[in-house]
């Protein structure tokens, strides 16, 4: 399930009418969402799906080299269900964070009495991001939309054709759908990517 509408991109199809291609757009839709969630450096869900729809994460964050109080995460949180922090890969009631220990912001965790470990996956965070269908912030929805039309111009103009010659090149037809400029420009404008600038 993706966060942007079938109903909103369809409004934006040129000459889209009627839904006997429903299944197909929507399909085209998740793809798009999945790339635009890549590009703004989304991870997979716990459920092993990559775009902006409200769902499950289960992270290992490193705390930030230059305020090691922080904890950043990819995106901004909605919720924690739970934060670690262990030496030993164990992920259970005696590593738990107490909530009160932290401060869930745009950036990350912020600790207030716990002092998080550098560790390889020494801290976890079990947390809940992105937004209910329909909801996403319009530059979000915006760069959704446009990554979909770019696919679906390409994909619908060459049904059956495997690749394409560009610049002299055979160029697999998948490798023609990827972000062009324009959507790049578009999600670095969402809140969606800057979280994923603000690890780095």
């Amino acid at each position: 399930m993706s966060a942007v509408t079938l109903a909103t991109v369809k409004a934006a199809l040129p000459g889209y009418g009627g839904s006997t291609d429903d299944t197909q757009l929507q399909s085209e839709i998740d793809r798009a969402e999945a790339q635009v969630a890549a590009f703004c450096g989304w991870p997979s869900s716990d459920a092993g799906a990559r775009g902006f729809a409200s769902a499950t994460y289960t992270l290992h964050p490193s705390p930030s080299l230059t305020v090691p109080r922080l904890l950043p995460l990819p995106f901004a949180a909605a919720s924690v269900t739970g934060a670690y922090v262990t030496e030993t890969d164990t992920y259970d009631a005696t590593t738990l964070v107490d909530p009160a220990d932290y401060t869930l912001t745009d950036d990350g965790l912020w600790a207030t009495a716990t002092a998080w470990t550098r560790t390889p996956r020494g801290c976890r965070v079990v947390c809940v991001a992105g937004w209910a269908s329909g909801s996403a912030p319009d530059t979000v929805e915006a760069a959704v939309v446009a990554q979909t039309l770019h696919r679906w111009r390409i994909l619908r103009s060459g049904q059956g054709i495997a690749s394409a010659t560009q610049q002299g090149t055979s160029v697999q037809r998948d490798a023609l759908v990827a972000l062009p400029p324009l959507v790049q420009d578009m999600a670095r404008l969402s809140p969606a990517y800057r979280w994923s600038v603000a690890i780095g």
